[in-house]
């Protein structure tokens, strides 16, 4: 596939499946409604529609600012086109573009977050061990719901209690991270490893031969949210809740990131701390020495 080549039905409707076994209906409806404005500009355009090279992108991207379109929707919509040219192995479109043109940015200014008290009333109330162990792995190990999904069996070492957790990177290539687990935690996964199906997915899905989807997690986190807390409860969200209170905890950014295998600049948003809760952090650190 190369930029310029002619977008087809059937490169819309695979790259549609895919959403619909990833995403909620939400970002299915947000992407689609990109892609169909991308697909109007280019008609308008250029009397038929394909697959852009970096410079039509950027020329699309401009288009929304000049139809009004708020920081935000360009924001999303490019992240949508990005997701489809990706799907279609058309990495080296995206880099270029991210190389020499101007990528939407959306800064999030404070980011929506659990307590642990309510992440522990979440584990507390879940109808199954599954569904348990799947929140306790989210917050301990600040996991992604696509990394969540592609743990395997193997991954985890019961006489170390450590998990493998397998990132993706952005730009292509993958990343191991072990990490040591707590007793608690190693061993509701012990009890769990004997009572799941045959499956060499950590948390297979109805079919054992494949891992549990993340649209099936998102579900459940948002039906259990709703019925726990009263509230939306989004798999992202525990994520965001670990690495803020690990923030608040006083732990430097560089180790935040380190965990949730990020980069320093994105552990900001976790650090939204008022001026006297950083006065009382340096505080008791100045205290602390002053004993020593």
């Amino acid at each position: 596939m190369s930029g310029l080549d002619r977008i087809t039905s059937d490169h819309i409707q695979t790259w549609l499946v895919y959403l619909k076994s990833n995403f909620s209906k939400y970002t299915r409806d947000t992407y689609h409604a990109a892609l169909r404005d991308y697909m109007w500009w280019c008609r308008r355009k250029y009397k038929k529609v394909v697959f852009p090279d970096w410079k039509m992108i950027q020329l699309w991207l401009d288009s929304l600012a000049e139809r009004g379109k708020s920081e935000m929707t360009r924001h999303t919509y490019y992240r949508a086109l990005k997701n489809f040219l990706k799907f279609h192995d058309m990495d080296d479109v995206v880099s270029e573009f991210e190389k020499k043109g101007a990528v939407p940015r959306f800064r999030i200014t404070r980011t929506e977050v659990l307590s642990r008290s309510q992440v522990e009333e979440l584990i507390r109330r879940a109808d199954s061990l599954k569904l348990k162990l799947i929140i306790r792995l989210m917050f301990i190990l600040g996991l992604r719901v696509s990394e969540l999904c592609s743990l395997k069996e193997k991954y985890y070492d019961p006489e170390k209690k450590t998990l493998k957790v397998v990132s993706k990177k952005k730009r292509g290539g993958i990343t191991y991270h072990t990490y040591q687990l707590d007793d608690e935690t190693a061993e509701m996964l012990e009890a769990w490893l004997k009572k799941k199906p045959k499956s060499e997915w950590l948390f297979p899905g109805r079919d054992p031969n494949y891992p549990i989807a993340p649209r099936t997690v998102r579900e459940k986190l948002y039906r259990l949210g709703i019925i726990v807390l009263g509230r939306k409860v989004y798999p992202h969200m525990i994520r965001h809740s670990i690495g803020t209170l690990l923030a608040k905890e006083g732990v430097p950014a560089q180790f935040i990131a380190i965990h949730l295998r990020d980069t320093i600049r994105s552990t900001e948003r976790y650090i939204h701390l008022s001026p006297e809760e950083v006065s009382r952090m340096i505080l008791r650190v100045l205290f602390k020495r002053k004993e020593e």
